[in-house]
């Protein structure tokens, strides 16, 4: 928030000294100011304007572990999967807006899960407000996100970090069934996430391994595990998950070598500096319709875009700043 401020208000005073010193520059700012002020003027609007917000014994709100957030509340707008949408909610603050990806499938409910961030943020205040047992009075304003057609492609692989599965799992609520072979690589700090986001995700993922076996392959990558005297599942080296009942390997994982592995045809195989050469065949592969879709830190988006672009496959991000 200090970042953010800050930069607005030098922002203010980088207009004045320029206006100061030529006059006629304000025919470059004024488009920009208008759009600007309009757009801070009707969410502000939104937000004090209690008739624009669901009542508050509709919005279920509750905290989990500590540090992740629940919303669940009605919605019957139309809507995509991997969109999301922005929340304001007074009880917090009058002025700001948040954006967060819906992890609900289809459906008159809409849920988000939302990581608890640094003390004295939005998200700390609103658990506080949640511990309180206040209502809240929630204004949404969705949905907003250009998702690609999953249907388009022959293949796809999901990326998640932490907490960045809460968009693709609204893309795999949405499927009846997987039509193309589809991949999921979920890094978490601790199996903590896993068992905490135990959405309607984690039953369809385990029905998606038994039902379509040879279309689902599940990565499941845990970096800081928690070794525990109790947890006899490290400590005997049987490292499976509770939840989905698969195994959970620890460490970061080799992006580049779980994409193309799962993505590109045995032709091209990867070599330590993680660059891709032909083996077997000098005919150049068309993978455009392979989708990679990544969602997380932007390290690791940043790794999975590079993979894309070597083998050609389509890549797509999901990101935004709070």
């Amino acid at each position: 928030e200090i970042f953010k401020w800050s930069h607005h208000v030098a922002s203010l005073a980088l207009v004045v000294t320029v206006i100061w010193h030529a006059s006629m520059a304000w025919y470059y700012f004024l488009p920009g100011i208008i759009l600007y002020l309009c757009d801070r003027i009707l969410r502000y609007l939104k937000g004090v304007n209690a008739s624009g917000s669901l009542e508050k014994n509709l919005v279920q709100a509750n905290v989990i572990d500590d540090n992740l957030i629940v919303l669940k509340y009605p919605a019957e707008w139309a809507r995509k999967p991997g969109q999301y949408a922005w929340i304001h909610i007074s009880e917090v603050s009058l002025y700001e807006w948040h954006p967060f990806s819906i992890s609900s499938g289809p459906g008159s409910i809409a849920s988000h899960h939302i990581k608890v961030q640094g003390h004295a943020s939005w998200t700390w205040n609103l658990r506080q407000v949640i511990r309180q047992n206040k209502d809240l009075t929630l204004s949404v304003d969705a949905p907003y996100g250009t998702p690609p057609n999953f249907n388009a492609f022959d293949k796809i692989c999901f990326v998640a970090g932490g907490i960045g599965i809460t968009p693709i799992a609204s893309v795999l609520l949405s499927q009846s069934r997987l039509v193309v072979p589809t991949k999921l690589i979920w890094i978490a700090k601790s199996r903590t996430l896993f068992r905490n986001l135990n959405l309607p995700l984690a039953k369809m993922i385990t029905a998606s391994v038994a039902q379509f076996e040879s279309k689902f392959d599940l990565a499941l990558f845990e970096t800081c595990p928690e070794k525990k005297e109790e947890d006899i599942s490290i400590s005997d080296g049987e490292n499976d998950d509770p939840i989905f009942g698969l195994p959970i390997n620890t460490g970061r994982p080799d992006i580049a070598a779980q994409i193309s592995n799962f993505c590109v045809t045995p032709q091209l195989v990867m070599t330590s500096n993680e660059k891709t050469k032909e083996t077997s065949s000098s005919r150049v592969e068309d993978y455009s319709g392979v989708l990679v879709f990544a969602v997380g830190p932007p390290a690791l988006v940043a790794s999975a875009r590079k993979i894309s672009d070597e083998l050609g496959l389509t890549f797509h991000a999901e990101a935004f700043e709070l």
